[in-house]
């Protein structure tokens, strides 16, 4: 698995703030490279995770959009999704303060012979960087 881009933002619905960081994880540190992995892991493999697909009037989808497009950088890309999602989750009855880790593209691969991974393979392909799109254009 190779992350490109990971951010973390903290909501506190006990006192009603979001806060938003200003600036990426530094993923050259490879026990936090390893950590945001490890967490990566265990959501594919935990049975209670959902999947789903985007409306075409999705906000998320217009926002990811923009994105791929150089309208936001990853920062404020998550910071708006991060916006919309604490926004969404303020509406619970059953709120919990949370860390709101925002991870980028992301290369999964899984392979048949490993016990550690899903079975299957999987490859999902990241969402290309501003910079490769720039260069397959040239």
């Amino acid at each position: 698995m190779i992350i490109n881009n990971a951010i973390l933002h903290i909501f506190d619905f006990i006192s009603e703030v979001c806060i938003f960081s200003q600036k990426e994880i530094d993923l050259r540190e490879d026990n936090i490279n390893e950590f945001i992995k490890k967490h990566i892991k265990n959501v594919l493999s935990d049975s209670n995770s959902k999947e789903g697909t985007l409306k075409i009037n999705s906000s998320f989808l217009t926002k990811l959009n923009e994105y791929n497009y150089g309208r936001y950088d990853f920062c404020s890309f998550s910071q708006a999704i991060g916006k919309e999602l604490y926004a969404q989750i303020s509406l619970s009855d059953k709120k919990e303060s949370m860390d709101f880790l925002f991870v980028g593209n992301i290369l999964f691969t899984f392979s048949n012979n490993s016990s550690t991974n899903p079975p299957g393979n999987i490859v999902e392909n990241p969402i290309p960087s501003r910079e490769s799109q720039d260069k397959s254009h040239s």
